[in-house]
C-alpha cells in the first residue's frame, strides 16, 4: 500500500485531498479513481453525509474527537477505512474512504482519521 493516513486539514471551503493521491481534476471519472485504488491494493468507499450530521460534529470527528454520538456512529460506519478526500457542497459532505485490501496488512481500524 503506497498511501497511509495523514492529518486532515481542510481548506476554507471544506475540501481536503490526501497528498499521496494523484493530481486528479474535479471531473476525473470515479472508475479511474477506483482503478487507482485497486492498483494500490486498496478498497474504496464514498460516503455522502448530507445534512444528517452537523458540520461542527464532522469537523470534530475528522480531527479525532469521537465523543459526540453522531461521531461515534461515523466511526463505527467507517471502521477499517481512512479518509482520502473530503468534498463539500452546499448541502452535502462527501468522504472518499480507503482501506487496505484483504491482501494488505498494517493499518489500524482506528486510523480512519488522523488529527492535524
Amino acid at each position: 500500500m503506497s498511501i497511509k493516513p495523514v492529518p486532515i486539514k481542510r481548506d476554507p471551503d471544506g475540501h481536503w485531498k490526501h497528498p499521496g493521491l494523484p493530481d486528479w481534476s474535479d471531473d476525473t471519472p470515479s472508475h479511474e479513481m477506483e482503478a487507482w485504488a485497486m492498483r494500490n491494493n486498496l478498497e474504496s468507499q464514498v460516503m455522502a453525509i448530507g445534512q444528517r450530521i452537523k458540520t461542527k460534529v464532522i469537523d470534530q470527528w475528522l480531527a479525532g474527537d469521537t465523543s459526540h454520538p453522531d461521531a461515534q456512529a461515523l466511526q463505527k460506519t467507517t471502521q477499517g477505512y481512512f479518509v482520502a478526500a473530503v468534498s463539500k457542497s452546499e448541502d452535502q459532505v462527501f468522504l472518499w474512504l480507503l482501506k487496505p485490501s484483504q491482501t494488505e496488512q498494517g493499518v489500524s481500524a482506528d486510523e480512519v482519521h488522523t488529527a492535524a
